[in-house]
């Protein structure tokens, strides 16, 4: 004894007044009439464009929080840099007062001005990267700017 299901004849998507159907039924394809064609191709045009817009969303949200993180990271890294440049400073002035005072050699000054320039530079870059993620995350949001929005500077007289 075979036992059978029932054939599913009709499935569809609704679109207005039609119905759209898919049938089950051998070669079906013969018999299918312009209009399921136009409205099939309809159907898959709207789902491309759905999914298009959705990666396109997702996309633009994802790069909105890359740089929202890139901002806060690079805010404690340059709070952290200027810490360490601060304190590089006050190294260098003590190097600087003990070569004064004959307790150093001058290599000695040499070595805390060349880390010291190397922290500034390093704070610089810090600056700049942040500069770019500002940038970044304005253009994610689909905003910018023009010359009207700057401040205006009042301009030296000629002398």
């Amino acid at each position: 004894m075979t036992t059978s299901k029932p054939a599913v004849l009709f499935q569809g998507k609704e679109f207005g007044d039609f119905v759209i159907a898919k049938l089950d039924i051998p070669n079906a394809h013969r018999h299918i009439s312009p209009a399921f064609t136009y409205y099939s191709s309809a159907f898959a045009n709207y789902d491309a464009t759905v999914a298009s817009y959705r990666k396109t969303t997702l996309t633009a949200l994802q790069q909105v929080e890359d740089n929202i993180a890139a901002l806060r990271i690079l805010e404690q890294e340059a709070q952290q840099q200027k810490d360490a440049t601060a304190s590089v400073q006050e190294s260098l002035q003590v190097f600087t007062d003990r070569y004064i005072g004959g307790a150093d050699p001058y290599l000695q000054v040499l070595t805390a001005q060349t880390i010291a320039l190397q922290n500034e530079r390093t704070h610089v870059d810090i600056m700049r990267r942040r500069m770019d993620a500002s940038v970044l995350l304005i253009k994610a949001l689909r905003g910018g700017w023009n010359t009207s929005q700057l401040p205006m500077v009042a301009e030296p007289p000629l002398t």
